[in-house]
């Protein structure tokens, strides 16, 4: 993969924090090479903000919130570029045993930066994908209450116009596989341990709805269903099979994205360790920068 590249070298930064160090002495009341080196101390601390705060960005991005990829890049592109700034900065601090031991923790902090701006990158270029799954997830909740609706209104017709029991049990159970349905687009897009086979059960799902649904409509002598006879019953399982045909497409994408959203889950679970050495290895070069006199 490429280097990340920060769509916008302005950024904007934990502005609070660094007015309270600044006003904390920290970057204030210096000269020199000192002083300078307090400043950049100051850029190290917010870089490491900066890290925290993509971070925190990055761990809501899979749960589908378009802010939470803003928030999430803005903070990825701080530290993407304030790294070389303060690489270029530091050139000016002098030849010091202790500006040669803040040149090396940068270099481990660039180090560490590597792999975490990578996972960045990768995060943010599946936003569209990731996002558009999430909004399926969200028509499929949206649609299915009508759904449950016209089924039960099925159920309760073939009830009240003597049709044999068995075909009412199976309209009910439709209504239930249904409700399953909907949880398990939910596992998928959780993109937990399990969302492979969250994506191989909802499609079953659906294969079995539909089976049973176009039983009921036609028969189906292999499957031991009888086709129901019902002439309002029938006209309202007709309905939801036209429902479902138009749910279905979309019940699909949620399948097919599972090996998208767990990439992502797997890039975000390797930004972890990332995060916490980049933000410790960020703190230890302000301390690094402080030292210099």
């Amino acid at each position: 993969m490429n280097a990340y590249q920060p769509r916008n070298a302005r950024c904007s930064r934990s502005t609070g924090l660094v007015v309270l160090l600044a006003l904390s002495g920290l970057a204030a009341g210096g000269a020199g090479v000192a002083g300078e080196a307090a400043e950049l101390a100051v850029t190290a601390t917010a870089t490491a903000i900066d890290v925290a705060a993509a971070a925190q960005g990055l761990a809501a991005a899979i749960d589908g919130e378009d802010d939470a990829f803003d928030r999430a890049r803005s903070g990825c592109d701080a530290v993407a570029a304030a790294l070389p700034a303060l690489k270029s900065s530091m050139a000016r601090l002098g030849d010091s045993p202790e500006a040669g031991a803040a040149r090396r923790q940068l270099a481990r902090v660039e180090s560490a930066a590597g792999g975490w701006l990578r996972n960045c990158a990768a995060i943010d270029e599946a936003r569209g994908e990731i996002l558009a799954l999430h909004d399926a997830a969200a028509d499929v909740d949206a649609r299915l209450p009508a759904l449950q609706a016209q089924i039960d209104l099925a159920a309760r017709q073939l009830a009240e116009s003597g049709q044999p029991a068995s075909q009412a049990y199976l309209v009910v159970r439709q209504m239930l596989l249904l409700e399953r349905i909907r949880a398990g687009a939910r596992r998928v897009l959780d993109a937990g341990p399990d969302a492979v086979a969250a994506a191989d059960r909802l499609a079953r799902d659906q294969a079995i709805f539909v089976q049973v649904l176009d039983g009921l409509l036609r028969g189906s002598p292999e499957s031991s269903i009888q086709a129901v006879t019902d002439a309002v019953a029938r006209e309202q399982l007709g309905q939801v099979r036209e429902q479902f045909d138009g749910l279905g497409a979309t019940l699909s994408q949620i399948g097919r994205g599972v090996v998208r959203v767990v990439e992502v889950r797997a890039a975000i679970d390797r930004q972890r360790p990332q995060e916490g050495e980049l933000i410790a290895g960020l703190r230890a070069l302000a301390r690094s920068l402080l030292a210099i006199r």
